[in-house]
């Protein structure tokens, strides 16, 4: 089982959020009680550029992590939020 050492916020929300390019995955955690929540991960591509990964659907009121290198997110609703785990 891999463990990180370090947790640091990433953003909330439909707004999406830039990371720190550092992380090794992140956590991401549903507030919401109802509806359905979906997050586009953005990741690197082999040529560099970003790739969009999803839409992911995320259940409410649960959390997973991603082992993927995440430089930015893209959420549906509010009740989503993101952190680096390095």
């Amino acid at each position: 089982m891999r463990t990180f050492n370090k947790v640091k916020y990433f953003g909330a929300g439909p707004t999406g959020a830039t990371g720190g390019k550092n992380n090794e995955a992140v956590l991401i955690r549903s507030t919401a009680t109802s509806g359905v929540n979906t997050i586009t991960l953005h990741c690197f591509g082999t040529t560099g550029g970003t790739v969009g990964v999803g839409p992911l659907v995320i259940g409410n009121r649960t959390a997973t992590i991603f082992p993927m290198k995440i430089y930015g997110f893209t959420g549906s609703t509010s009740g989503i939020e993101v952190w680096e785990l390095f």
